[in-house]
């Protein structure tokens, strides 16, 4: 078997660090701190102060090299203006002395170190030259010069990859008319030449969108960094002083010297941080030498000082020790005369009196004020602690737990009648029968008038008599005041392992079973799955609704209603409004799933209002387009009883512009039932407005003559479950003629849900049924299927 190991609580580490080293910690750590802070500081000046020099260094450099390349550039000024005036030179170029020209033009350009000399015709044909010229140059430089200006050109070239500082004069001299072109070389020499003056490195690259290559350089590892280079070049100005791109230790800055449309020739000047950095270094390291030196020094004071502090201390936390191991009465320790030896005395006296009242706390943190019993968090613990220890080591057998949650019943009435206090003494009385048939440790109060236990049982035939116990506790009434009460209770029971292996959830899933029982009528009840509606997924539908309505994530869908004719031309006269949702995470939620949630949550009033918009918005469309078609929208208790659906329905009518008759308003007979007073006004109040009234779902619920003859409605809805098999089942077929005659004597208008085929929709046009709807006409259809299917139906559609 692998041993288990724990990691080390940081917590418990520092609750061992003593007094004496946490003063010793506390005064070198803030020290530490302090030093550490002027460090920091020290290290960031000195940085800024380097990233400066360098700044001002490359600045520097950026400008001699300025001058350098103008004095050069009167260099070749100078001497090309002489040798234009030279006639010897002329005489050369008049009679094409191609090898005279070349031996003359090497001499002269050899006194001020130039590198190269050549001499074109105005046309941009070369007569001589100190080197091969390509004709690109030609083509590009000499051919554009216009010889009528009669003056010095400066350009810099690129002849076959070398780039050339040139200075162009026209000769027009004894009948010679040519351009006389000297240049320098873009070259190391150059680039040696400059870093000798500057100490700083030097490169001459040829950049353009795609790449950059280098001309000439100072700088070995130059090569290495040309990604870096060229990112730097397309990324930002490099006209400026600053840090190569992922490289903190070289400075830059470069200066475009020629540019042309598919390249430009540039001199990059480049720092290195480290040799300006390591004499400021040298003083920052002989700093943090002193800062060790008062680190140690003070190390040595503050020892001295916490040994001092906590020698009393330590004798103190000796006799603490003793009185945690119950030691309350022996001294053995000679305290001082002073304040912490008057307090080690008083810490005795002090612990005996905290440990009685700790012990106090305890029971009371862990049972309920009023009975004694168990909290449930002590009871879950119980539980859980039970079910681990009667594990079978083997797993081949497991333990079966039952765990049962009861209320008393009425106890509310109690509460209200009696009052408080006798219901508390009743509460009392229920717990000491309790005590009686289960172990105390198994019990629990779940609070109010909810009480907890669990049980071992072998077989499910044992929870019967687990009951039986239950209800004798109930058996004799109970006196209180005077009075004899006679009590029952509601029990529900979860079972271990069956319905969970969690203690806490089985507490759950028992009050779910009292849940159940309280709704089937039934004083007890087993948990049982199907009718556990407690889920994550319905706590999350119910606040994502409101958030659903409000973004419009909702879609309504429209069921035609037929207006019924004898002879069977029937015609479209509205559509039925039926809400769809399709969570973004869930997918398709039921509407009957998420209506009533919406009951649930108060979300139902605003689910409404949103229909009644889009219905009404919709009926506006319809109307624009020629179409006379009205709309139902089913509405639920809360709109009668809790929203201000009158002035909402007139509100909307009157913005859309739909006459009050195009909009039914559909509503079952249980709903107003709730409050048939107020309901019946607020439906009076929605019939003056002209809006038609439908009962939904007639024939199931609180169905009655007399509550229907109450009622301010138009029409009545026949319920599906009569209408789906009338045409084969001659009592639907009855119920349904009686409901056609009863309501058409009363005034009211008959409309059929639930058709579903021909031979349906046909008996009901002979008893006379006004209006029908159902699948054999169209299912509910979103608005786009729906527009599809009133433009092929055969059925008549009302013009507007």
């Amino acid at each position: 078997m692998t041993p288990v190991t724990t990691r080390p609580n940081p917590l418990e580490n520092r609750r061992r660090l003593s007094f004496r080293n946490r003063i010793l910690f506390w005064i070198l750590g803030l020290l530490l701190v302090l030093q550490g802070t002027t460090a920091l500081f020290s290290w960031t000046a000195l940085n800024d102060g380097v990233q400066y020099q360098m700044s001002e260094a490359l600045e520097t450099g950026k400008r001699l090299f300025k001058s350098e390349y103008s004095s050069r550039n009167e260099d070749l000024r100078i001497l090309a203006e002489t040798l234009a005036r030279d006639s010897a030179l002329q005489n050369v170029i008049g009679f094409r002395d191609l090898n005279t020209l070349k031996s003359m033009l090497s001499n002269h350009i050899s006194r001020v170190n130039a590198d190269i000399a050549f001499v074109s015709d105005y046309d941009g044909l070369l007569v001589g030259s100190t080197t091969a010229i390509s004709d690109r140059v030609h083509k590009d430089t000499i051919t554009p010069l216009d010889f009528r200006d009669n003056k010095l050109y400066e350009r810099v070239i690129n002849n076959n990859g070398d780039f050339y500082q040139l200075v162009i004069v026209p000769i027009t001299q004894s009948g010679v008319n040519v351009w006389l072109s000297i240049g320098f070389k873009f070259n190391k020499d150059l680039a040696k030449h400059f870093h000798d003056i500057t100490d700083l490195g030097i490169s001459f690259v040829d950049a353009n969108s795609d790449r950059m290559h280098v001309i000439a350089t100072t700088l070995p590892e130059i090569e290495q960094q040309l990604p870096a280079l060229h990112n730097d070049i397309q990324g930002q100005r490099t006209d400026e002083p600053h840090f190569l791109e992922k490289n903190e230790n070289i400075m830059q800055v470069g200066l475009v010297i020629s540019s042309t449309e598919d390249s430009q020739l540039m001199v990059l000047i480049q720092k290195h941080r480290q040799g300006t950095l390591d004499t400021l270094t040298d003083w920052w390291l002989n700093l943090l030498g002193l800062f060790a030196v008062g680190l140690l020094a003070a190390g040595i004071v503050a020892a001295f000082i916490a040994r001092s502090v906590t020698l009393p201390v330590e004798a103190l936390l000796r006799l603490i020790k003793k009185t945690t191991s119950g030691d309350y009465h022996t001294l053995t320790e000679h305290f001082r005369q002073d304040e912490i030896g008057q307090l080690a005395t008083e810490f005795l006296t002090m612990n005996k009196a905290v440990a009685e009242r700790e012990r106090e706390i305890l029971f009371h943190a862990e049972h309920d004020a009023l009975t004694g019993l168990q909290t449930r968090e002590v009871f879950v613990r119980s539980l859980q602690n039970s079910i681990d220890e009667c594990i079978d080591k083997s797993n081949e057998v497991l333990p079966k737990f039952c765990i049962g949650l009861f209320n008393v019943n009425g106890f509310k009435d109690i509460n209200d009648t009696l009052g408080h206090d006798n219901g508390d003494q009743l509460l009392i009385q229920v717990a000491q029968r309790l005590v009686k048939f289960f172990d105390i440790e198994s019990l629990s109060r779940q609070g109010a008038d909810q009480f907890l236990f669990y049980k071992k049982f072998d077989e499910y035939n044992q929870l019967n008599d687990m009951h039986a116990e239950v209800n004798n506790i109930f058996t004799e009434v109970f006196a209180q005041s005077g009075i004899n009460i006679a009590l029952s209770c509601t029990l529900g029971v979860s079972t271990y392992p069956e319905h969970s292996k969690e203690a806490i959830n089985l507490v759950r899933l028992a009050d779910v079973a009292v849940s159940t029982a309280k709704a089937k009528r039934m004083d007890y009840a087993l948990y049982d799955k199907q009718y556990d509606n407690h889920s994550v997924k319905r706590l999350s539908l119910m606040s994502d609704l409101p958030h659903a309505i409000a973004d419009n994530q909702l879609e309504v869908y429209y069921q035609p209603t037929l207006n019924l004719n004898k002879n069977g031309h029937h015609h479209v006269t509205k559509a039925e409004c039926l809400v769809r949702w399709h969570h973004p995470a869930y997918g398709f939620i039921p509407p009957d799933d998420f209506i009533s949630l919406a009951e649930q949550s108060g979300s139902i009033v605003l689910l409404t209002q949103w229909v009644l918009k889009t219905a009404l918005a919709q009926c506006q469309q319809w109307r624009q387009n020629g179409l006379d078609i009205g709309i139902a929208v089913n509405i639920a208790a809360s709109d009668l009883f809790r929203g201000d659906l009158q002035n909402n329905v007139a509100r909307l009518l009157k913005h859309y512009d739909i006459p009050s008759e195009k909009l039914t308003l559909e509503v079952t007979e249980s709903e107003i039932m709730e409050d048939p007073k107020h309901a019946c006004q607020v439906l009076s109040n929605l019939k003056d407005l002209g809006v038609r009234l439908s009962v939904d779902d007639y024939g199931t619920g609180y169905s009655s003559l007399a509550h229907l003859k109450q009622l301010p409605v138009h029409e009545l809805k026949i319920d599906k479950s009569f209408v789906l098999d009338m045409a084969r089942d001659q009592d639907d077929a009855t119920i349904v003629k009686s409901t056609i005659e009863l309501g058409h004597t009363m005034g009211l208008i008959i409309v059929a849900e639930g058709v579903e085929d021909s031979e349906t929709l046909s008996l009901l046009s002979k008893l006379g049924c006004d209006y029908a709807q159902g699948f054999h006409m169209s299912k509910p259809l979103p608005i786009k299927e729906l527009e599809i299917w009133l433009a092929k139906t055969n059925y008549s559609i009302t013009q507007k």
